[in-house]
C-alpha cells in the first residue's frame, strides 16, 4: 500500500469489504482506496485481469435432428437454427443455405420442398464483445434414386457405390495403431505410463485407416457413397467416424460390422481432383487371463494375453496385481521360449510397490505383439519364511515301561527371498506333550479350540535375506503318543448341506513292553454318521457325537504303531432369503431377493457357496448380479450401502450358484440377489433342527471350559 505515514497494527481494527460486479470481456484493473478517521490517506496495489470472449453455442437441426440427412425427392424438411446465449445483444446471428441469406435472428426455421442436389445449411454467428464469431453446418441431400452397386473392371477398385457409372478409383490404406500419447485420454495407465505405446489391457485399440479418392477424368461427380473395409472387431457403430479431406467428422452412412464394411458420401469429387478421406474406429481392448499357483516358495502366475485373430496388437501396455509379499520377479514369453526379464522390446519389465510396504505387488510391462493369443509366466519368489520339521528323535531310546518319552524335534526354518524377514511359525505337538521347551527355554503351549483340538506352539524370529536355521524343540509323552492330523475338508462348503470331514489319527507305543490299554479323545464339537476305520477297515460307527470322540487301542505291543481315519459329517451353514423388493438401476428394473446366511460350524468356511433353485418360467438367465459384503441395516435395501463386493455366480440347469465370501466360526453374512423380471426364488437348504445353533454354542463352551486335562491318554484298563 502506498501511504503518507506509517502505522503499527497494534490495536488496530480491520474490516473486510466486498464488491460484487458483471463485467464484459476484456482486461480490467482493481484499485482500493481507504481514509482514516485522522483524514490520511492510502491505497493499495493494482491488480490487472482479463476476462476472455466465450465461444457461442449455436444449435442447427435438420428435421429435429442435430446431423446430416439424405432424402429422396420429392421431400419436405424442416430446418431450424438456434441460440440461447446471454450477454450476446451486439452479435448478429444468421442462417444461410449454399451461401444464400435464409435469414437472422436467435431462432430461424427454413421449411421448403428443393430440388435434388446437395445443400449446406451454416448458421453463424458475428463476433461480439463477449463472445468470439462461430459457425455450424449440416448437409442435407437430396436424391432422385436409389443408390446401385457397380462392379468396377479388375483395372479399378472395388466395393463403391455410385449414383451413375463413374471412373473414379479408391486405394484403401493399410490400418495403423494410434499411439497411447495421442489418445488424448490422460485417464489410462498407457498415456502416462508408456505413451509410445499402441494398445493397454482391458482399453479399446484405436486405429486410422487412409483411403485415397481419384477422378482420372475432366467431370464433376457428385453423391459418390463410398465403402471400405474395417476389422470385424470393431468394438460398435459409436467406434466408427469418417473425416473429410478438411479434418470435419462426416456420420457413416451405414456400418455393417459382421460384414466389415463402412460406407459415407462424398459430396463432390472434381476432375482429376484426389482426396484422402480418413477412418477412425476402435477394437475390443486386449485381455489378460490369469491363474496361479504356488510351489514351496515360488508363485507362478500363468498368463494369456488376447486379441482378435484378425488384426495384431502392437505393444501393448500389460500390468497385473501379484500374490503379495513377492520378491525376485521374473518374465518368461512361451513364443520365444525364453526369460524376458531384461528385454527391452519387453520395456524391461518393472515390479511395483504400489502399497509401499517393501514387497512388490505389481507387475508391469509390454508385450510386443499380440495376433489372437500369447502365452507367459510371471514368476516371484514369496517373501515368507518356510518352516518344516527335518527329524524327530528320541533321546532316552530303547524307552523302558512306563517311562516317559524324551523327545527332540529338528525344525528347519529357510528364507530364500533376498531382504531379511520376521517369522512365526505353529507347530502342532502330540496331544500329551509336556515340558516343552525350545532352544533350550521353556515356552508357553497353546491349545487348538478348533477340531481337532491339540497343543501346539508357535516358533517366531528374524531371518536373514537367503538364509537357513534350525530350532530345536524338546519335550516329553507317556510311552503311548497319539497325533492327530488337521482335518481333511471338502473342496467347496455348501449352505444348507452337511459337509464331509475326515482326520487322520496316529498311536504309537515307543516302549519296549506291551500297553494293554490306551484311551484316545478327538474333539470334533458336532458330528453325525461317525465312523471309525483301522487300516480301511470299519471298526466303529455312531449316529451322532456332541464334543468328543473318544475310542479305545487294546494291547499295543512293543513298538507297535496304530493308524485310523476318523469320518463324519456336520451342518455348514444356514440361511433364509427374504420377501423381493424393486430396485431401478441405469433404467431397468430389479426384484432384489435380500439373503442372511450365518455359519453352523467350528471351522472357517472357504470356500463356501450357495445354491438358488427356479420356479418357472424364471431361469438362472435372469439373475443379473449379486451383492455381498452387505450389512444388516442395508441388505433389504442395498442401494443404501456405502460399499458392497461384486459376487461370483454361476448357472447349472436352472439353478443359481453363488460364490459367497469366507465365513469364520459364529459369522454373519447379508447379500442380494438382482433379478430382471418377478419370480419366486428360495434357496436348497436341508431340514435343521431350529435349535441347533444354541445347542453346538452350549457345548463348545462347555468343551473350552473344561479342556485342559481332558487329552492326556489312559495307560492301563
Amino acid at each position: 500500500m502506498n501511504l503518507a505515514h506509517q502505522y503499527t497494527s497494534d490495536s488496530t481494527t480491520y474490516n473486510v469489504y466486498n464488491y460484487n460486479s458483471t463485467l464484459p470481456a476484456g482486461t480490467f484493473y482493481w484499485k482500493s482506496y481507504a481514509k482514516s478517521s485522522d483524514e490520511f490517506w492510502a491505497s493499495s496495489d493494482s491488480f490487472s485481469f482479463s476476462i476472455a470472449k466465450a465461444t457461442p453455442a449455436l444449435n442447427l437441426l435438420i428435421d429435429g435432428t442435430a446431423g446430416n440427412k439424405y432424402v429422396t425427392h420429392p421431400t419436405e424438411t424442416n430446418t431450424t437454427a438456434y441460440e440461447n446465449n446471454t450477454g450476446d445483444s451486439d452479435v448478429t446471428y444468421c442462417l444461410y443455405r449454399n451461401g444464400t441469406l435464409i435469414g437472422c435472428g436467435s431462432e430461424v426455421e427454413d421449411i421448403a420442398t428443393l430440388s435434388i442436389g446437395t445443400y449446406t445449411y451454416t448458421y453463424n454467428s458475428t463476433e461480439g464483445q463477449n463472445y468470439t464469431s462461430a459457425s455450424v453446418s449440416r448437409t442435407l441431400g437430396v436424391f432422385g434414386l436409389e443408390p446401385v452397386v457397380l462392379n468396377l473392371s479388375a483395372a479399378m477398385s472395388t466395393g463403391i457405390l455410385w449414383w451413375k457409372i463413374t471412373p473414379i478409383v479408391k486405394t484403401e490404406g493399410e490400418y495403423y495403431q494410434i499411439k497411447c500419447s495421442e489418445w488424448g485420454d490422460d485417464t489410462t495407465r498407457c498415456y502416462t505410463e508408456c505413451p509410445s505405446c499402441y494398445a493397454e489391457i482391458g482399453q479399446k485399440v484405436r486405429w486410422r485407416k487412409s483411403v485415397v479418392l481419384y477422378n482420372p477424368t475432366s467431370t464433376t461427380y457428385g453423391q459418390v457413397l463410398v465403402s471400405a473395409s474395417i476389422p470385424t472387431s470393431t468394438v460398435s457403430e459409436a467406434d466408427v467416424v469418417i473425416v473429410n479431406p478438411e479434418g470435419n467428422a462426416v456420420e457413416p452412412s451405414e456400418v455393417d460390422l459382421s460384414a466389415g464394411e463402412v460406407k459415407w458420401l462424398v459430396p463432390s469429387i472434381a476432375g482429376t481432383e484426389t482426396q484422402t478421406w480418413t477412418i477412425y474406429f476402435n477394437t475390443t481392448p486386449p485381455m489378460l487371463e490369469k491363474a496361479n499357483t504356488t510351489e514351496e516358495t515360488v508363485w507362478y502366475l500363468y498368463m494369456n494375453v488376447t486379441g482378435p485373430s484378425d488384426l495384431t496388437y502392437e505393444k501393448v501396455w500389460t500390468y497385473t496385481p501379484t500374490f503379495e509379499p513377492l520378491t525376485l520377479q521374473k518374465l518368461y514369453d512361451y513364443g520365444t521360449e525364453s526369460y524376458v526379464t531384461t528385454d527391452t522390446t519387453w520395456g524391461p519389465p518393472q515390479p511395483g510397490d504400489e502399497d509401499s510396504d517393501g514387497y512388490y505387488d505389481f507387475y508391469k510391462w509390454i508385450t510386443p505383439s499380440v495376433t489372437g493369443r500369447r502365452s507367459l509366466r510371471l514368476e516371484g519368489v514369496k517373501a515368507e519364511v518356510r518352516c518344516n520339521v527335518t527329524s524327530k528323535i528320541i533321546e532316552n531310546e530303547p524307552v523302558a515301561p512306563n517311562e516317559n518319552v524324551r523327545w527332540k524335534w529338528t525344525v528347519e526354518c529357510r528364507n530364500d527371498a533376498n531382504i531379511g524377514l520376521n517369522y512365526e511359525w505353529v507347530l502342532r505337538l502330540p496331544l500329551e506333550s509336556q515340558y516343552v521347551k525350545v532352544d533350550g527355554t521353556p515356552v508357553e503351549v497353546g491349545f487348538y479350540t478348533i477340531p481337532p483340538a491339540g497343543p501346539y506352539i508357535t516358533l517366531s524370529g528374524y531371518l536373514a535375506g537367503n538364509s537357513t536355521v534350525n530350532r530345536t524343540v524338546t519335550f516329553i509323552t507317556p510311552p503311548v503318543t497319539v497325533e492327530v492330523s488337521p482335518p481333511r475338508f471338502p473342496d467347496r462348503f455348501w449352505v444348507g448341506k452337511n459337509a464331509s470331514i475326515a482326520v487322520e489319527i496316529s498311536a504309537r507305543n515307543w516302549a519296549s513292553e506291551a500297553v494293554n490299554q490306551t484311551r484316545v479323545k478327538v474333539n470334533i464339537v458336532y458330528g453325525t454318521d461317525v465312523k471309525l476305520y483301522k487300516d480301511g477297515e470299519l471298526v466303529n460307527e455312531t449316529d451322532e457325537v456332541w464334543g468328543y470322540y473318544t475310542f479305545y487301542i487294546y494291547n499295543m505291543s512293543g513298538y507297535d504303531t496304530r493308524n485310523y481315519v476318523l469320518t463324519y459329517k456336520t451342518p455348514v451353514a444356514d440361511s433364509e432369503i427374504g420377501r423381493y423388493s424393486r430396485a431401478v438401476i441405469n433404467n431397468t428394473q430389479y426384484l432384489v431377493y435380500p439373503v442372511h446366511t450365518w455359519s453352523l460350524a467350528p471351522f472357517p468356511l472357504d470356500p463356501l457357496y450357495q445354491r438358488f433353485k427356479h420356479e418357472e418360467p424364471f431361469t438362472c438367465d435372469d439373475v443379473a448380479f449379486v451383492w455381498g459384503d452387505l450389512t444388516k441395516e442395508t441388505y433389504t435395501n442395498p442401494l443404501t450401502a456405502s460399499y458392497y463386493t461384486e459376487l461370483d455366480f454361476e448357472c447349472e440347469g436352472n439353478e443359481t450358484v453363488v460364490e459367497l465370501l469366507p465365513l469364520s466360526v459364529g459369522e454373519e453374512e447379508y447379500f442380494a440377489i438382482f433379478v430382471v423380471e418377478e419370480r419366486p426364488m428360495v434357496p436348497i437348504l436341508n431340514k435343521i433342527v431350529f435349535d441347533f445353533f444354541e445347542k453346538l454354542v452350549s457345548v463348545v463352551k462347555s468343551i473350552i471350559e473344561a479342556f485342559i486335562g481332558l487329552f492326556s491318554p489312559l495307560m492301563g484298563g
